[in-house]
């Protein structure tokens, strides 16, 4: 378990999530396009079936334009069929095309579930907050969760800009490094955030000239 945790520590998400997408999409897109191609007949009769169907509700509607195909015996309610027997039966290659493509998109999302909760523990952890926590709260809300973490820890801890630590909202200087997290306006003497370029209270340039 301890080794679990460092390692979830080390990890670059940005970079991980990054590569995680591009495998994701080549491998979707190269199953997705064998199955397509080795069901065109099947897709070719589904669009078939549906353009029928259509035709048929328009001329029951009344609203089918006179193209040839306006006639009392046209589109007779005997002759709907189901769309199972409409369609051939796809070829065993055809199937199982298929099925590794429905694998590809549910192992996608349960990866990409893990990477959030994992993520969610990193980031909880660095905050000094309960790390295991946000990791549950991540397998269970996922981006839910992530919305609710980034609100608690922008209202309690803000982020040292020398050394990247996370410190309280109200600390003046980093525990870690020393650096200051406030500036003070020269003009109204208000304490402003250091990475601020005017005072929120009188407009006054925080940069030093």
């Amino acid at each position: 378990m301890n080794k679990m945790k460092r390692r979830v520590m080390q990890t670059n998400f940005g970079r991980t999530i990054k590569r995680f997408l591009i495998l994701t999409v080549c491998a979707v897109v190269l199953s997705g396009g064998i199955s397509a191609f080795l069901l065109r007949t099947q897709i070719g009769e589904i669009a078939s079936y549906v353009w029928q169907e259509e035709v048929r509700d328009e001329w029951q509607e009344g609203t089918l334009e006179s193209d040839g195909l306006h006639g009392e015996d046209f589109w007779r309610e005997e002759e709907r069929t189901d769309l199972a027997k409409v369609i051939t039966r796809p070829s065993a290659a055809a199937i199982a095309a298929a099925c590794v493509t429905g694998v590809i998109l549910l192992l996608a999302g349960a990866v990409y579930w893990l990477l959030v909760a994992a993520w969610l523990y990193q980031a909880a952890v660095l905050a000094k907050m309960h790390g295991m926590v946000w990791f549950l709260l991540g397998l269970c809300g996922n981006l839910a969760a992530v919305a609710v973490f980034l609100l608690l820890r922008s209202l309690i801890w803000k982020k040292c800009a020398e050394c990247g630590s996370y410190q309280p909202v109200k600390a003046a200087y980093c525990a870690a490094c020393g650096a200051g997290l406030t500036v003070k306006c020269p003009e109204c003497g208000i304490v402003c955030e250091k990475d601020a370029r005017y005072c929120r209270n009188c407009g006054k340039s925080l940069s030093e000239e």
